[in-house]
């Protein structure tokens, strides 16, 4: 994100952003509101995000999930569209036809995998390919998906808050 000071003034600075979960969205809002353009750079920012264990990586995904729900509730709330491969597992679970589900798992893995190279390629992306965790990746953020619905809290910098249904954050405690 980047802003000119005047603009960023013209919101009412980092004030006026703090009390967000989603600050960048409201960023993003606040400054077409007040009549400026917004745009989206053609560059692509590389993030690395180490989590130290899966407790602290769950925290952040569900704080993600909570973040985009505050977001665009109706689109985040339907986005579980996207995680076809795993919604074809469960269908194979419960199906009793052993050919369809063969079929549709084999369709979802496929197009899963392929979408997985294809932005490999797009960004440029020269790490070593890990594509077994494809589905563990799929199933992890359908779990995500589904934990979200279930409370209103997010953990940022060891400090617990509700979120409302504005998206702005209310601290719970300190620590």
């Amino acid at each position: 994100m980047a802003v000119t000071r005047k603009v960023l003034g013209s919101i009412g600075g980092f004030e006026a952003l703090s009390a967000y979960l989603a600050d960048d969205q409201m960023l993003g809002k606040l400054v077409r509101d007040q009549g400026f353009d917004v745009a989206l750079s053609s560059e692509v920012v590389a993030t690395d995000v180490g989590d130290p264990d899966v407790k602290s990586l769950w925290q952040h995904e569900v704080r993600w999930a909570r973040t985009m729900r505050a977001a665009q509730p109706w689109g985040f709330s339907f986005s579980f569209i996207t995680y076809a491969l795993p919604l074809a597992l469960a269908y194979a679970a419960v199906s009793g036809n052993a050919g369809i589900s063969l079929a549709v798992v084999s369709l979802a893995a496929a197009l899963r995998v392929s979408l997985h190279y294809a932005v490999r390629s797009a960004l440029d992306i020269r790490s070593r390919d890990v594509p077994w965790l494809i589905p563990v990746r799929d199933v992890l953020g359908l779990g995500v998906w589904a934990a979200h619905f279930f409370g209103k809290s997010v953990r940022w910098r060891d400090i617990g808050y509700t979120v409302d249904s504005a998206g702005r954050l209310h601290p719970l405690d300190r620590g």
